[in-house]
């Protein structure tokens, strides 16, 4: 009977958060809000599975959730930082990699990026595949790589920085082998595109030790809570602020190629 009534509290508790979160999300990101991409203000972007919507979050009325809005706070505050970034938060809870890829009936792909509040991001954080294995049949890693391959490949075709995040910790022993074989090959291809013209950069890790702790967890043992998202926020910075930097700076050439010098100033 505890079992039962706990399999109902979880699965109320979960259909109320997701409402809220949606709820929140529109509140506080509105189309009309969100400003085109200019000289000096920028978007990320951050599509994928409930991690990437910052499912088990504290949200209210005046924040986005998750990792957009703890991303947002850290950016601010980081000196190396100088323009206006806007973070995204574009996560739909309870899907899988084959639900993002371009070609997907879903057409959650589509769906974003065929809208002008966000086809001009600057970058993309794409964080999915950690629902794969609960799919029947599972998804397999190999399988998990060709969709996250098929996103980053369409991204990067439109000009945008990636990032892809390896999938998180599971304490199903079975489930958390396909994650870790999943990440790794993650990791492989991400190191094999360092070299492009636009190389996909690995990260957040939704791995790190101190989000797998059970005080780190949502209420359904599996997503995050604000603690953790937090954390995954700050490890975010170390392939977020990189790719900012490098947008910012693109920004300064372009300003400086279009400087005019007199040659009679240094005569």
């Amino acid at each position: 009977m505890q079992a039962i009534l706990l399999y109902i509290y979880v699965t109320v508790r979960s259909y109320l958060a997701w409402f809220w979160l949606r709820l929140c999300r529109w509140v506080q990101q509105p189309a009309r809000a969100i400003l085109p991409t200019s000289e000096y203000r920028h978007k990320i972007v951050i599509i994928g599975d409930g991690f990437a919507a910052g499912y088990g979050d504290y949200i209210t009325f005046d924040s986005p959730g998750g990792l957009a809005k703890y991303l947002r706070a850290a950016m601010s505050q980081d000196a190396k930082i100088r323009h206006n970034w806007q973070v995204l938060n574009c996560g739909i809870v309870d899907t899988d990699s084959s639900q993002w890829t371009p070609m997907a009936s879903t057409k959650y792909f589509h769906d974003i990026f065929s809208k002008a509040e966000y086809k001009d991001a600057d970058i993309v954080l794409v964080m999915v595949g950690s629902m794969d294995a609960t799919r029947t049949p599972p998804i397999a890693p190999e399988e998990t790589l060709r969709n996250l391959k098929s996103i980053a490949d369409a991204l990067t075709k439109k000009g945008k920085r990636v990032a892809l995040a390896p999938l998180c910790h599971c304490d199903l022993a079975a489930q958390n082998d396909v994650h870790v074989a999943a990440s790794k090959l993650i990791r492989d291809f991400c190191t094999d595109t360092q070299h492009d013209d636009l190389p996909v950069v690995c990260g957040p890790n939704l791995a790190l030790p101190m989000v797998r702790r059970p005080e780190a967890k949502a209420f359904d043992g599996f997503h995050f809570n604000s603690s953790a998202y937090k954390q995954i926020a700050q490890d975010a910075m170390d392939v977020v602020q990189p790719m900012a930097t490098a947008v910012e700076w693109t920004t300064w050439k372009k300003k400086l190629d279009g400087v005019h010098i007199d040659p009679a100033l240094y005569e």
